[in-house]
């Protein structure tokens, strides 16, 4: 989550720089979502696993049910509330420097909620290990 967060804010920032009306330079846009994806593709997994193995094995198809009505729920709804955020810092407006202010809001946005996702699992995590046996 933390590759993901430093893509995100990469990603803000050069979207921020950028003049309005120009793309960003591809050289450093491509290290910046590469960082966001390959961030993605490591937590998301771990994430999965992380819950399936604090559950007891009789309920797996209860909680992998529950997991994917979970993510289901969580991208409709961080898209609502995200893309809401993004009109309201638009405000109506069209000009190219607005939208990157607006998109730029988003992005720090999802920086922030993978910011606090990150410290709740890390508190898990430490939870979790306190209540594992040794050798185990």
């Amino acid at each position: 989550m933390g590759m993901e967060v430093l893509g995100f804010l990469v990603l803000s920032a050069l979207v921020a720089a950028t003049p309005a009306g120009t793309g960003p330079f591809p050289a450093l846009l491509v290290p910046a979502l590469f960082a966001i994806g390959f961030g993605q593709g490591l937590a998301l997994p771990v994430l999965v696993r992380s819950i399936v193995e604090r559950v007891p094995r009789q309920f797996a198809g209860l909680i992998a049910g529950v997991l994917n009505s979970v993510l289901q729920i969580s991208a409709a709804l961080s898209v609502a509330v995200i893309g809401s955020l993004f009109y309201s810092v638009l405000d109506g407006r069209a000009e190219p420097v607005h939208i990157a202010e607006a998109f730029v809001a988003a992005m720090l946005c999802i920086a922030a909620c993978l910011t606090v996702a990150a410290g709740l699992a890390l508190i898990a995590r430490r939870r979790g290990e306190r209540r594992t046996p040794a050798g185990l």
